[in-house]
C-alpha cells in the first residue's frame, strides 16, 4: 500500500510559533480509518505481525541532491529526520487500528531513502504469512513460524547400525560378480592345462614306433608260400 505525501515524524521538533499543524497530524491520525479498509486487524495480543515500510522523503533545503539520484531512489536519507521518528509515527498510526499491542510486532523492516516523490510504502501481514512469502528466498529459508511444527523432508534415510547404503551394496555385488567371473576363467584355464597334461601322458604311454628294420620285419605278417 502506498500513502502519498511527506512521511510524518513522531516527535514535534518545531518551535511553537512555527507550528501550523497539530500533534495528531504528525502521528498520521488521518490515515487510521483509511487503513481499516485495506488490511485485516489482529486484535489478539498473542498474534505476531510483521511490518515492512519504506519512507521516501525529500532532502532538506540545505542538502543538494542531483535530480538523477532522486529519480533513482537509491540514495540513503542520511541528513533527514531520525529513522525512529518516522517509524514511531507510523506504528502509532497502526496502533489500535491493525494491532492491539506494540508487542505484537515481531518483524520490523524499515528504510528511509531520498526521493522527489515523497511517500510511504508499507506491507503488513501476520508472521505466518510472512514466512510463507519468504519460503523461496534463500535468506529467509530458515524462518519458522511460532508454535508451528514444520516437518522437513529428509534427504537421506537414517541407516541402522553398520547397514550400508544401496549404492555401496550394488558396488559390492558388482565386485563379487567380477571376482567370480575371474575365478571361473582361472579354473577353466587350469582345467585346460590338466587335460592337456593328461592327453600328453596318454600319448607317451602309447606303443613306440619301430626303430630298426629287423624289428619292423618281425612284426610284419608272414608271407604265404606259393
Amino acid at each position: 500500500m502506498v500513502l502519498p505525501g511527506e512521511p510524518m515524524i513522531y516527535s514535534v521538533k518545531y518551535p511553537v510559533g512555527q507550528r501550523t499543524r497539530g500533534v495528531q497530524f504528525f502521528r498520521n491520525m488521518k490515515w487510521k480509518s483509511f487503513l481499516k479498509t485495506f488490511f485485516r486487524s489482529f486484535y489478539r495480543t498473542t498474534t505476531p505481525v510483521a511490518v515492512i515500510v519504506r519512507f521516501y522523503v525529500s532532502p532538506p533545503e540545505y542538502i543538494k541532491v542531483p535530480l538523477k539520484l532522486l529519480r533513482q531512489e537509491s540514495l540513503p536519507a542520511v541528513m533527514s529526520y531520525e529513522l525512529c521518528d518516522y517509524t514511531l509515527s507510523f506504528l502509532e498510526m497502526l496502533h489500535h487500528v491493525l494491532f492491539n499491542s506494540y508487542r505484537q510486532v515481531v518483524k520490523l523492516d524499515v528504510e528511509k531513502i531520498y526521493s522527489n516523490n515523497p511517500r510511504t510504502v508499507m506491507k503488513y501481514m501476520k508472521w505466518d504469512e510472512y514466512v510463507k512469502l519468504q519460503g523461496n528466498n534463500t535468506l529467509h529459508t530458515k524462518a519458522k513460524s511460532v508454535g508451528e511444527d514444520v516437518k522437513r523432508r529428509k534427504l537421506q534415510p537414517k541407516r541402522k547400525g553398520n547397514e550400508a547404503g544401496s549404492d555401496l551394496r550394488e558396488e559390492q555385488a558388482a565386485e563379487q560378480s567380477d571376482a567370480a567371473s575371474e575365478g571361473r576363467i582361472a579354473s577353466s584355464g587350469a582345467f585346460c592345462s590338466t587335460s592337456s597334461v593328461k592327453s600328453a601322458s596318454k600319448k607317451k604311454r602309447s606303443a613306440k614306433l619301430p626303430t630298426s628294420h629287423k624289428e619292423a620285419g618281425r612284426r610284419q605278417p608272414r608271407e604265404v608260400s606259393q
